[in-house]
Parts: C-alpha cells; sequence; structure tokens
C-alpha cells in the first residue's frame, strides 16, 4: 500500500470531474488543485513602512507604473476580457532580455470551469506588452499549473497539467521560438500510455539547464474510488533537442511525495529536484501545533528531499532529508555549483482540504552537491506577521539570496502585503522583510476571484529582481503585476 499523499484524497478527484463540466460547479473551490483547498474569510491588519531595502519601484500603482524609458512596463499584465481573474504565475527571460508571463485564468470569478493559461511578452523596447493570448490543448480541457523558461537561444517553452472531458491527465508543452511572442501548438510531455491510468498529473515543474537541455517534473497519481492514492511517483520528462523528443524517468524515493521544484545552476552538469514528502495525521498533522513544538504526537512525518541528477539523465534518492511533524509547502529552490538553497514552508493545518498559510518559512543550505546540510534555519524569525503564502528563493550573480512572499495576520486580512528579503552571508542570517506592494488581501481563498495562487515568479536579471505577483486589493480580483525590484 503506497504511503499516504498528505495533498490528495476524494476532493481531488471530485474537484476534477467538476472542473472539466463533469459534475456541479458550485463548490466554493474546484479544479485538481483543490484538493488542498478551503474557502475562508476573516479579518487581519498589518502596518509596516517599507525600509531601503524594499524601495519598491512605485508600491501603490494600479494598472502603470512608472517605468524608465526602455525598461518593461511594470504594473498589471494580465487583465483582458478573456478571464475574471489570473493568478498563480511565472516569469522567464531570455538573453536578449525578452520576457514572458505565464498564469492561470479563469472566465468566472466565482468559478474554475474553463481554466485556461493566459500569456503575454515584452521585447526589449516596446512600449507595451503584448495582447494577452491563451492556451489549451482542446476547448474543453482544464488548463492549470503553467511554468515558463527560456533556453540559452532564447526559444520560450512553456508546461502545464490538462485535463479533458475524458477525464485522463496530461502533461503539455507549447514552444514560442526566437524572435516570436505567440506559442505555437501543444506537445505531449507526459507517457500517454501511463497517464490512460492516472487521476493527475499534479504540478508540472520546467526547467532549462546550462547545456538548454528541458526538464519537466510532475507528479501523476492514481486513486481509488476512496480517493487514496495507489499509484504515485515524481517523474521528470528530458529533451535534448528542444522539445523534439522526450525521455521520462521516476524519481527514487517519491512514491509518498506531493510536489517538486527543479533548480539547475549556471554551470555544470548537477541539477536538483526538491520535493514535498508525507505528511499528515488524524488531526491533521499539527494542526493543533505551536510553533516549534514539533506538531502533534502520532502525526505521519513530512520530509523535504533533495535529489540530485546529471543534467536530468539519472536520478538520486533523496541525498538529505529534512522531517517535521508538520505539513510541508510546496518547496522552491536556488543553486549554484555544488550549493543548493531550499526555501520551505511549515503550515499547522491539515494540507488535504485547504489552502494552508505556513506559519514558519525555512531556508536550508546544502553543500557537497546536495548531500550535506549545512545549515537550516527559520527565515521567518524577524517577521512580525505570522502567516505567510507563496515563498519564492533566487540567487543573484553576486551570490546575494532573494526572498518573496505574501504575509498577513489572519485569513482575510485586508491589510496583508506581498514582500522580499535577501541574504548576503549564504542564508545563515535573513532580515525582516519590507513591503513590495500593499495592501493585498491575505486570503485562504481558491480558484476564485482573489486567489494568490500556489506559486510566483521570481528571476534575477543582472543587478535586479524581475517579479510576477498577483494583486488583489484594487478590483476584489487577482491580477498579474510585473514589477522590478532593486
Amino acid at each position: 500500500m503506497s504511503p499516504p499523499l498528505s495533498s490528495y484524497g476524494v476532493a481531488l478527484l471530485m474537484t476534477a470531474l467538476v472542473a472539466s463540466g463533469c459534475g456541479s460547479n458550485q463548490d466554493q473551490a474546484s479544479g485538481p488543485d483543490a484538493s488542498r483547498d478551503v474557502a475562508a474569510e476573516g479579518s487581519m491588519r498589518e502596518a509596516e513602512a517599507p525600509d531601503a531595502l524594499a524601495a519598491p519601484v512605485d508600491a501603490s500603482a494600479d494598472a502603470a507604473d512608472a517605468s524608465d524609458a526602455g525598461s518593461p512596463p511594470q504594473g498589471v499584465v494580465s487583465s483582458s476580457p478573456l478571464t475574471a481573474f489570473e493568478a498563480e504565475t511565472q516569469l522567464a527571460v531570455a538573453p536578449d532580455g525578452t520576457i514572458a508571463i505565464v498564469w492561470i485564468g479563469n472566465p468566472s470569478a466565482t468559478s474554475s470551469a474553463g481554466q485556461l493559461v493566459g500569456y503575454t511578452f515584452w521585447t526589449p523596447g516596446a512600449a507595451a506588452w503584448s495582447t494577452v493570448q491563451t492556451l489549451t490543448h482542446g476547448p474543453t480541457d482544464y488548463a492549470t499549473d503553467p511554468t515558463v523558461v527560456a533556453d540559452p537561444a532564447g526559444n520560450f517553452y512553456v508546461a502545464w497539467f490538462g485535463l479533458g472531458s475524458d477525464q485522463v491527465p496530461h502533461v503539455w508543452l507549447a514552444k514560442a521560438p526566437s524572435g516570436t511572442t505567440t506559442f505555437g501548438a501543444p506537445t505531449l510531455v507526459s507517457d500517454p500510455a501511463v497517464d490512460a491510468r492516472m487521476t493527475i498529473d499534479d504540478k508540472p515543474w520546467l526547467a532549462a539547464t546550462n547545456r538548454g537541455t528541458l526538464l519537466v517534473s510532475y507528479n501523476p497519481v492514481a486513486l481509488d474510488a476512496n480517493g487514496n492514492p495507489i499509484e504515485a511517483s515524481i517523474v521528470v520528462a528530458r529533451s535534448f533537442d528542444g522539445a523534439g523528443t522526450w525521455t521520462r524517468t521516476s524519481v527514487p524515493g517519491t512514491a509518498s511525495a506531493s510536489v517538486a521544484y527543479l533548480c539547475p545552476p549556471t554551470a555544470g552538469t548537477r541539477t536538483y529536484l526538491v520535493d514535498a514528502e508525507g505528511g499528515g495525521g488524524a488531526d491533521g498533522g499539527g494542526a493543533d501545533a505551536g510553533p516549534g513544538d514539533g506538531g502533534d504526537a502520532g502525526a505521519v512525518p513530512a520530509y523535504v528531499g533533495v535529489h540530485v541528477s546529471d543534467d536530468g539523465q539519472t536520478w538520486s534518492g533523496s541525498n538529505v532529508t529534512l522531517t517535521t511533524l508538520d505539513d510541508v509547502g510546496i518547496p522552491s529552490c536556488a543553486a549554484e555549483g555544488d550549493d543548493l538553497w531550499v526555501d520551505y514552508g511549515l503550515s499547522k493545518t491539515p494540507f488535504a482540504g485547504s489552502s494552508n498559510p505556513d506559519y514558519v518559512m525555512r531556508v536550508a543550505h546544502f553543500g557537497g552537491g546536495g548531500t550535506t546540510l549545512l545549515g537550516d534555519v527559520a527565515a521567518s524569525a524577524d517577521e512580525t506577521a505570522p502567516l505567510f503564502l507563496d515563498e519564492q528563493i533566487v540567487r543573484r550573480p553576486s551570490g546575494q539570496l532573494d526572498r518573496v512572499f505574501f504575509a498577513g495576520q489572519s485569513d482575510g486580512d485586508p491589510a496583508g502585503t506581498f514582500r522580499r528579503t535577501a541574504s548576503t552571508d549564504l542564508g545563515a542570517t535573513w532580515p525582516a522583510s519590507t513591503t513590495v506592494h500593499a495592501p493585498e488581501l491575505f486570503t485562504m481563498v481558491r480558484h476564485r476571484g482573489p486567489w494568490l495562487g500556489d506559486y510566483v515568479g521570481l528571476r534575477a536579471v543582472g543587478a535586479a529582481l524581475y517579479v510576477a505577483y498577483p494583486r488583489n486589493s484594487e478590483t476584489g480580483s487577482s491580477h498579474v503585476a510585473f514589477q522590478i525590484l532593486p
């Protein structure tokens, strides 16, 4: 019997059917991701002044932040008549400075039916972002979880999970050749023979190595009639010919994993994958735990696993494992050479059935090519807000590490914020964060108007940071904004 998967259950199967048109869509949250959903609203407040580190370009802009001449226009870039709200965004930057931003878009603010992938491009010298376009494999597909990368030749690729009316899950990929701003026809990444027996191919994560190899990690899961996993393992698909052909490898030791994140360094052949594994318990695996008390007695342990590969050809089992009795959120990572940093959050509420806020954010530093734990610190120790969402980490060419995240006092806080912080000592210390944008409605609502998504886009570009994230306070619905941070 497979170990329990903290982010899967009956809700996942039922909401996947709803989103693709095979059931009622009157529930608050639907779609495959809704297995992690809970709709809750409350009130909270946080008031902080940004300091010199935050120095947002324009932290209160509505639709068009001021931009330097010749630089990408800042502000909301996703609004269009095609969708009522947009969230869960990623961005990529080509060597010539061209930018692509992708996101999840929903035609209705009250339903996830018809969910699709939206995108826009900016090309150097352009006065505006390109007209918003959308992607699905078929007109009735449910499309979600997009990620985007650019290869060294300037080609852009976007990967996503799609579920059609036949209820067979697939991972799709589309390419925008260098010099173009439209993604072409989707091609299949996942194995159709394996897909035929799966319920979901969750959370595809796309990466391009410094050799130009494309990697897509995803989690194919088969559920029984009661929503219990009967087959699961992280798979990494690899293409060395620009998405022309794919080979697929199961990552050892990931039968209880829920999501994975790829982070290839800028030099060398090593590639890292980190994943959240296991977790949960009869009362939610830490639901009544206090910060730092290790969760609930008798709960199923959760893990953050580190796997290493030679440019995606073969994968190790978990070299180093961080164990906790609380649930582990979606991790992110940054790497350079033999060093790896993993940003992960811990939650005290049941992962299955909720969009959990994290009560602590941690950053682990590994050396020796991902084999030696050098440090694991509470990166949120100096934060005044108690709850966090959508943490992302990136490494600059200078070696500085930067993190962004949403923060709030409680679910439904109208004065939540999107924040950033930086470490200049290899992640050993993290000063109190500063405001990038405020206010943000800090909400656990999923797949509805103000949804903040499960991740944001963050890239280091020269001496600057490019970030794409949802703003939900101006109109009551989330729309993706682009911002440049120093």
